[in-house]
């Protein structure tokens, strides 16, 4: 959903890696997303794809909870039901 925004707007979407800390078998990542010039508050977990993960919902929610950025509720696509018999 956000790779979708920044297309749409024509900005790039960068994940910028703020930090990798701890020992090898307890290791914490943290992240932030950047859309255009606009930086993100950053996520932390113990797995680089965790981290990604969790700074794009940070960016999402952010983006929804602001229309003026242009990613209102109403355009967050939504899976059609499925049919049970």
């Amino acid at each position: 959903m956000l790779m979708e925004y920044g297309q749409k707007s024509g900005h790039p979407c960068e994940f910028l890696t703020v930090a990798q800390q701890g020992p090898a078998h307890d290791p914490r990542f943290t992240f932030q997303v950047k859309v255009g010039d606009h930086v993100f508050p950053p996520a932390v977990a113990n797995s680089k794809k965790l981290a990604k993960q969790l700074a794009a919902e940070v960016a999402v929610k952010e983006l929804m909870g602001d229309g003026k950025r242009g990613l209102a509720p109403s355009k967050v696509r939504r899976p059609a039901p499925t049919r049970t018999r």
